[in-house]
């Protein structure tokens, strides 16, 4: 990725358990540790993709409109930022409770790390726009 070139990082989150899992903060499952996994007060929650037919989802993958992450959907955010010089390591974090259909909580919380790595270089001519990462997190009881 060129140096001053911005780079959009896709979180993908999917539930492959058999019941739904509950966010601890409202439609946040996602947490990203900001290149600074020792430093937990710059990490940053990166933006819900919103269904712009149905803007009062917290999320374009919650299907039934739930607010919950129910087995089968996929939830999307995204975070995007101007490309510096080295090795670059974010680590995203994925939470979530497990509820039965009552919301009521079935044992331990849930949580998935994932980490996307790039190296960014000072390249003669044009930057391209935009450059894509994707992370998966999956969470797993």
């Amino acid at each position: 990725m060129p140096v001053g070139s911005q780079v959009t990082f896709t979180y993908v989150v999917t539930n492959p358990d058999g019941v739904p899992l509950k966010p601890l903060t409202p439609g946040a499952f996602v947490t990203d540790d900001n290149e600074t996994p020792s430093n937990s007060g710059d990490d940053f929650r990166p933006t819900a993709v919103l269904d712009p037919d149905n803007p009062a989802l917290v999320n374009a993958g919650d299907d039934n409109g739930n607010g919950w992450l129910d087995p089968g959907e996929v939830w999307l955010y995204t975070w995007t930022k101007t490309v510096t010089a080295g090795q670059h390591t974010n680590v995203g974090t994925a939470v979530g409770q497990p509820v039965d259909a009552g919301g009521n909580p079935l044992g331990g919380i849930v949580t998935d790390t994932d980490a996307a790595t790039g190296s960014a270089v000072r390249r003669p001519g044009p930057a391209p726009s935009v450059a894509r990462s994707t992370r998966t997190l999956a969470g797993t009881g």
